[in-house]
């Protein structure tokens, strides 16, 4: 790392500038070289100034290197992920768009000019007109009231589809959290396997135990090999969706890194009360996936009514000027001004059949309305299942893990004054591996319930985002 080479040059340079150096900073000096291409350890056997300038140095760039490791934390992640997903930016886009189609439907209002040319005896004749609509039985309120539902709709777009991101980083977090704890599993499992098995080997070698005991138990390394390798690649897939998603470089993040099952877990089982599980009953009126389909729905409600105007007279006043030749202006007039009255039905009176499909539109984005609010609502009661379930199991397993190994324990003892066989023992082993695992899928199904339900309810915080 360039810190440490620059930090290392300026202690010798230091060391070599100074009277007062002794051996025992030089073997200071040594300890630190060895150490900082993994973990820096410095150990001061005596209290001297050169020494606690050292240790200073080493926390300062020790800062240094943790300050630039990526966040883990699952709201942050899910932060920079809407940040630059191109389905949030489409949608955002699309919204912006909706915005200007609002304000160009304001523009009906004023009038419309027209320039008209054509040729008649020979002769070019073109001529202007203005029109301004004075009544339209509604049709123009309709279509402006029509884009702003739209507008409105494309801005719940935008909060779905980061709804949508956001569900998929929890799920890949959460893979990535139970894949670590299930690597951690096994490299405690392979250390206890480790220790029999060089318990039997001996055992083997003194002719007190019989060589199927110790290919019992080179069997399960092969288990746990098998189980560890499973880990890993989990913990590798999730974590490359994860950087997809976030487009953040996370290949330095390693599963020892992460934090345990237990740490996430605890501080969510002792804030969640009565009164949070309440508030996951219900969907909230304003979730982005209901307020979408409502707001096409009305949308569709003002095309309708607009399609029901088209069916009445409209009145306008109209301007129109001949800007051909003399001749051309005496035949058909200079300037007039007058009071119309236009009535459109269509071809083959198409605005009936238009109102009727418009009508049909509304019903069908008011059922689907209703539909994505009992779908929202079934997710929540399955994650809020999931979640009770989860925090049940917890409290359970975490008694069961404890229990289990002291039996192990106590197999191991019996054993050795033979009351209990080889295969209770590893049978016993096994058994504090399989709670432990259990124990860490409760806890991540807990920890993927939760932040649903905090998403879903709308109450997560982002980061840089506020409330979603």
């Amino acid at each position: 790392m360039p810190c440490f080479n620059d930090f290392f040059g300026f202690c010798e340079e230091l060391s070599a500038k100074n009277p007062l150096q002794s051996p025992t900073n030089h073997a200071m000096m040594a300890t630190i070289k060895q150490s900082a291409s993994g973990s820096v350890v410095l150990r001061l056997k005596q209290a001297t100034w050169q020494g606690y300038g050292l240790l200073l140095c080493i926390s300062l760039c020790c800062t240094t290197v943790v300050a630039q490791r990526p966040s883990m934390t699952v709201e942050q992640l899910i932060a920079q992920a809407i940040r630059s997903h191109p389905a949030v930016l489409s949608a955002d886009a699309d919204a912006e768009a909706s915005h200007l189609d609002a304000k160009t439907a304001r523009l009906q209002w004023w009038p419309t000019p027209s320039v008209q040319t054509s040729l008649v005896e020979d002769q070019v004749l073109t001529r202007l007109r203005v029109d301004q609509p004075l009544w339209t039985h509604g049709r123009i309120q309709a279509s402006i009231a029509q884009s702003d539902w739209i507008a409105q709709s494309a801005d719940a777009n935008i909060a779905l589809q980061q709804y949508t991101i956001a569900n998929q980083v929890i799920d890949a977090w959460v893979g990535v959290v139970l894949a670590a704890e299930k690597i951690r599993i096994a490299e405690q499992h392979r250390a206890q396997l480790t220790r029999y098995q060089q318990m039997m080997e001996r055992r083997v070698v003194a002719e007190i135990s019989a060589r199927v005991e110790l290919a019992l138990i080179e069997s399960r390394v092969l288990q746990n090999q098998v189980n560890q390798a499973a880990a890993q690649a989990a913990f590798r897939a999730n974590l490359a969706r994860l950087q997809e998603l976030t487009q953040s470089n996370l290949t330095q993040m390693v599963a020892a890194e992460m934090p345990s099952s237990t740490t996430l877990t605890t501080p969510i089982l002792q804030t969640v009360d009565r009164h949070t599980l309440e508030s996951w009953s219900s969907a909230p009126a304003n979730h982005p996936s209901v307020q979408k389909i409502s707001h096409q729905a009305a949308a569709a409600t003002e095309l309708a009514r607009a399609k029901q105007a088209e069916q009445w007279p409209a009145l306008h006043l109209s301007y129109s000027k001949n800007l051909s030749n003399q001749q051309s202006s005496e035949q058909l007039g200079g300037s007039t001004v007058a009071l119309e009255l236009q009535y459109t039905t269509g071809a083959g009176f198409a605005n009936w059949r238009q109102h009727q499909a418009a009508q049909a539109r509304v019903t069908a984005l008011q059922q689907a309305t209703l539909a994505a609010r009992r779908d929202v609502n079934i997710q929540l009661q399955y994650d809020q299942q999931d979640y009770l379930s989860a925090a049940s199991r917890i409290s359970g397993l975490h008694a069961a893990a404890s229990g289990t190994e002291h039996v192990r324990d106590s197999y191991e003892r019996q054993f050795i004054v033979g009351r209990k066989s080889w295969l209770d023992v590893m049978n016993a082993a096994r058994e504090v591996e399989q709670n432990a695992y259990q124990l860490a899928e409760a806890q991540s199904l807990l920890l993927g319930a939760y932040y649903r339900l905090q998403l879903q309810t709308g109450q997560m915080v982002w980061p840089a985002q506020g409330t979603p």
